[in-house]
């Protein structure tokens, strides 16, 4: 996958920090997390430590920019998702950039508004990584959450 890919379907933010290659050689793993209305305070303990264990995290757009700074520094951030009637990254493309990571050893959150198992997105997103043959986790709602 070349940068200006990236450019063009997401916005990569890098932290001050140079990024760590994985530290696991083998494969790595993804998880589906709904963080709920945005607030920090709303996410759950299982949120947090997947957000914070992670390597790479693919961000929807109704994600809150506070739940993305819970990001450790060097995590790569990739944010992806519908941008009301513009430019939307293509779902095959998200897929295959957390299959790509994985192989590759990484820690892959998908940060969602929504509950990820709630939306047929979400259930897509998961059989199709599943069938390819990706260890996907997923961390519904929230306790905050409405």
């Amino acid at each position: 996958m070349t940068q200006p890919i990236l450019q063009y379907f997401g916005q990569v933010i890098h932290h001050d920090a140079p990024q760590p290659k994985p530290s696991n050689t083998g494969p790595g793993r993804c998880t589906l997390v709904a963080t709920g209305p945005g607030e920090t305070r709303a996410l759950g303990a299982s949120a947090m430590t997947a957000i914070q264990a992670a390597t790479m995290l693919m961000v929807d757009d109704r994600v809150s920019g506070s739940v993305v700074a819970l990001a450790k520094p060097g995590a790569r951030v990739i944010h992806v998702g519908r941008r009301g009637s513009g430019v939307a990254t293509p779902q095959a493309f998200v897929e295959n950039l957390i299959l790509m990571a994985v192989r590759e050893g990484e820690q892959v959150v998908h940060l969602q508004a929504s509950d990820p198992l709630a939306t047929s997105r979400g259930r897509e997103e998961r059989s199709r990584l599943q069938a390819a043959g990706v260890d996907v986790g997923s961390i519904s709602g929230s306790p905050g959450a409405p």
